[in-house]
């Protein structure tokens, strides 16, 4: 067993690969800035605030990629797209991604055995 550490890395678009795994660490809010107050001519205030994912740390496997488009697929199979300009992700280790995946399916398997 391999008892070294290793970190998911942050990357860029352009690094983005399928079959990686990967997570989604940050998302970006943009919002108008007292949208009343906004005389002709000039710019609309934009806020942009930048939060820690709910997803934070949950496998997602790159099905697909058409930036700046990226269809992931979670453990249960369900297919969701990000937008790389609003998320920011993480590449997950392969032995990491492996493990959340079939540690999830494991969990839906046995939950199919008790109900029968």
């Amino acid at each position: 067993m391999d008892t070294k550490t290793k970190p998911s890395r942050v990357i860029g678009p352009e690094d983005v690969r399928c079959g990686d795994y990967v997570t989604v660490t940050h998302t970006l809010y943009e919002y108008i800035q007292d949208p009343c107050s906004s005389t002709p001519g000039h710019e609309i205030p934009i806020a942009r605030v930048t939060v820690m994912s709910d997803d934070a740390g949950k496998a997602k496997k790159i099905v697909e990629v058409c930036l700046p488009f990226v269809l992931v697929k979670d453990a249960t199979g369900k297919l969701d797209s990000l937008d790389l300009r609003r998320h920011r992700i993480a590449r997950l280790t392969k032995a990491y991604g492996r493990r959340a995946f079939c540690a999830k399916i494991a969990k839906k398997s046995r939950k199919k055995r008790k109900r029968r």
